[in-house]
């Protein structure tokens, strides 16, 4: 059986889901073969890179203007199809020549474009193919919605829901949360020799910013978390290089820094605490790690889902805006015990409410099919 997983590089989280997804597929008892294409370097080529390349500037430094085009683009009444339908033929055309290359069995997409102009192919072209979308975000707008979506993989009971809400069938959606490595799921065994062991009896923290590394660029406030009592602190930087080559010019003394990090899940597993902006996938790994969440306050819309359910779940909670309040927080809730356990318990019993075999329990299905026909 072949599999196609469609997603995109529009924050990583959607491009990483899809490989942990694929990772599942690989692991699993299935005769399948299954491959991670980039829905925007089909439809826009080589011209993707820039696109990429003004996100990330739009993201990370005026997503104010991302937070309008978002708003308004979803909220008007009858805007967002119009959107839609302007490319829709040049993109079925794209997505004809990729399907015809693979002749998959089944397509799974983590993006929500994708999921959308998939299933207005299906309808066009009649095609039979089961299309599954596994929801990389705690909510789901209308563009994760289609008629022709045959299954959903989502996060929460109340993304669950909202689709019902919607009209969506209950049996075609099942709450997977948002697929994370094997590393995470199967929980850590071992700490790696990559990663410092813990500072003795000093609680761990973790603070990233995503990909792209938006953290605080005030750096009193570094040297502030430096001297907090009882800490060690790793910050991971990610792209932001900026940010990277001035922290380590700091002498700091309970503060590690890194870069751009391909075992996350290592220091993961060393942390009492994650600060973190609320991305879907980071959520969902923390979860997994049982690693309460502190949230940075949220802006786009998205992330105010995800940080309302961390703290609705009392996983974690939701950070001041100022940077000198933020200390204040994370010194009282690293002092007490009690609730830090109360988070982990927490998200203990959220990882057991999901469906965890949903996936390979559809795929099954669809080999069955496609061996009867």
């Amino acid at each position: 059986m072949k599999i196609l997983i469609m997603t995109c590089k529009f924050g990583m989280g959607h491009y990483i889901a899809a490989k942990n997804l694929e990772e599942k597929i690989e692991q699993s008892d299935l005769e399948a073969q299954s491959e991670v294409v980039d829905f925007s370097q089909i439809v826009l080529g080589d011209t993707s890179r820039w696109f990429y390349a003004i996100y990330k500037t739009v993201i990370g430094k005026t997503s104010r203007l991302y937070y309008l085009i978002y708003k308004n683009t979803l909220n008007a009444d009858g805007r967002l199809e119009r959107v839609l339908k302007t490319p829709q033929k040049y993109i079925e055309k794209k997505l004809e020549t990729e399907i015809h290359r693979h002749n998959p069995d089944v397509i799974i997409s983590t993006y929500s474009l994708a999921s959308h102009f998939l299933a207005e192919y299906k309808y066009s072209r009649k095609m039979q193919t089961p299309l599954i979308t596994c929801v990389t975000d705690l909510s789901a707008h209308e563009v994760w919605i289609h008629e022709n979506t045959d299954y959903y993989l989502v996060a929460t009971q109340q993304t669950k829901k909202d689709l019902i809400n919607r009209g969506i069938d209950a049996r075609s959606i099942s709450v997977f949360g948002i697929p994370v490595s094997k590393k995470y799921e199967q929980g850590f065994v071992t700490e790696s020799k990559k990663v410092p062991a813990r500072r003795g009896k000093k609680k761990e923290l973790l603070m990233m910013g995503g990909g792209l590394g938006l953290l605080p660029t005030n750096m009193e406030f570094y040297r502030k978390l430096d001297h907090l009592p009882n800490l060690h602190s790793t910050i991971i930087c990610g792209e932001n290089k900026r940010l990277y080559r001035r922290l380590v010019k700091e002498e700091f003394k309970n503060i590690e820094i890194q870069g751009f990090c391909h075992n996350v899940s290592d220091y993961m597993q060393r942390a009492d605490i994650l600060i973190s902006k609320p991305g879907g996938l980071t959520t969902f790994e923390a979860i997994y790690a049982e690693v309460p969440l502190l949230s940075f306050a949220p802006y786009l819309p998205q992330e105010r889902t995800n940080a309302a359910y961390i703290v609705s779940q009392e996983m974690g909670c939701i950070l001041p805006k100022k940077t000198e309040d933020i200390l204040t927080v994370v010194q009282k809730i690293a002092e007490n015990k009690e609730l830090l356990k109360n988070y982990r318990t927490n998200m203990r019993q959220a990882k057991q409410c999901l469906v965890k075999t949903a996936l390979v329990e559809f795929l099954c299905q669809a080999e069955r099919r496609v061996y009867v026909s």
